[in-house]
């Protein structure tokens, strides 16, 4: 089997381990498609209450955010689809991927499912496409809570192994089929993309989270740039974890996430209004 293909289903085998077989991404009852920006886009809605809306990582699907469901729709309304050329969705052939074509799918999508003011969790990829809609489609979004993610590619945001192992893949792939070609193609664009001005987010006035770990393959540094150009954010670094924390730990990160889509967001001040003094 083509090295890419076995790269994507190592991400997307790895967490089932130990773990009872699911429905997620596959439910007849939950799922449906919708006809978006050229493509037919697979949605499944689990649950009532306030929409939230999962995103998962390039070569991932719904099913890698089942921790996230099988918490999260006891509460809300969730709505998790499969990107363009993920899992069900449709994909064109000989598509160059960009983070702004899927974070145009998905406001798209918002408008056909019909809701509005929609809290966003994203990992990886997801949170890039959950950031994007909060800077370009703010009437869909209500709070955004992005783990993981980068706003350009390279060494000065991703971490340098990680950037040679993606490259090898690539340099080492002939695929022959339109699948191979496509599973290829959404590889490549984590090398290419995202290449986004972070001046541009200082614009932003939805509350997001900034979330990384410590030992994240996103560079801390680089997130803590994306925390610093937004307008309205909190920045939260989770200790003695890494990139795949939805699979890994996920009460502990689902708990972060439910805190900060429930409580009230404000800012902190440099110190409390009796100590202003204190301050030239």
């Amino acid at each position: 089997m083509k090295k890419i293909y076995v790269f994507l289903w190592a991400i997307a085998t790895l967490h089932l381990a130990g773990q009872s077989q699911t429905t997620y991404g596959n439910d007849p009852q939950a799922g449906r498609y919708y006809s978006i920006n050229g493509i037919r886009m697979y949605v499944e809605t689990y649950g009532e209450g306030k929409p939230l809306v999962l995103i998962h990582g390039n070569g991932g699907s719904i099913e890698h955010l089942r921790n996230q469901i099988s918490h999260f729709k006891k509460t809300r309304k969730v709505l998790v689809a499969d990107t363009r050329g993920h899992g069900k969705s449709g994909f064109i052939e000989g598509q160059v991927y960009n983070y702004n074509l899927l974070t145009k799918d998905w406001a798209e999508l918002l408008d056909s499912l019909q809701v509005t003011n929609v809290d966003i969790f994203g990992w990886s990829d997801g949170g890039i496409i959950g950031m994007l809609l909060a800077r370009d489609y703010p009437s869909r979004v209500g709070k955004v809570f992005s783990f993981g993610a980068n706003m350009t590619p390279g060494e000065d945001a991703i971490e340098v192994r990680m950037l040679r192992g993606i490259r090898k893949l690539v340099a080492g792939e002939n695929p022959a089929s339109p699948a191979e070609k496509n599973a290829r193609a959404i590889t490549q664009m984590m090398l290419d993309f995202p290449k986004e001005d972070l001046a541009s987010f200082g614009k932003v006035r939805i509350p997001v989270m900034v979330a990384t770990a410590d030992h994240d393959l996103i560079l801390l540094e680089h997130n803590l740039k994306i925390y610093r150009s937004l307008g309205n954010a909190d920045f939260l670094v989770m200790g003695m974890a890494n990139h795949f924390m939805p699979w890994d730990e996920p009460d502990r990160l689902n708990n972060e996430i439910e805190g900060f889509f429930n409580k009230p967001f404000q800012q902190k001040n440099l110190v409390p209004k009796d100590y202003e003094f204190l301050l030239d």
